[in-house]
């Protein structure tokens, strides 16, 4: 399972102070969108150019021949779950009804 989130001043990484409202203005304003495990992604699903993408020591499970399979529903986060699918980050996907069908169409 994977973490995917698309960010807001509610969201875990932002609450929980791994970074402060000036890094999260700057990767809004260099397209970001989401962050999956760890990693800042933009609305086509690839990395954020940014010093904090760039210090991250995760792995980047795009390398996994396994099954990356993401749960995560609700309007608010369809960017993030369009961008994680674009970008290649997951391949498999737990979702309401009206979140898939959102992306059927795009």
């Amino acid at each position: 399972m994977s973490a995917l989130v698309r960010w807001a001043r509610k969201s875990p990484i932002f609450k929980d102070g791994f970074i402060n409202q000036a890094q999260m203005d700057e990767l809004t304003a260099r397209g970001g969108i989401g962050e999956i495990l760890g990693r800042f992604i933009d609305a086509q699903g690839d990395v954020v150019d940014s010093e904090i993408n760039r210090m991250i020591t995760s792995y980047d499970i795009r390398q996994s021949h396994c099954p990356r399979i993401a749960a995560a529903c609700g309007e608010h986060k369809r960017p993030a779950i369009l961008a994680a699918l674009k970008g290649g980050w997951i391949n498999g996907l737990v979702t309401d009804e009206h979140t898939a069908r959102w992306l059927l169409t795009r």
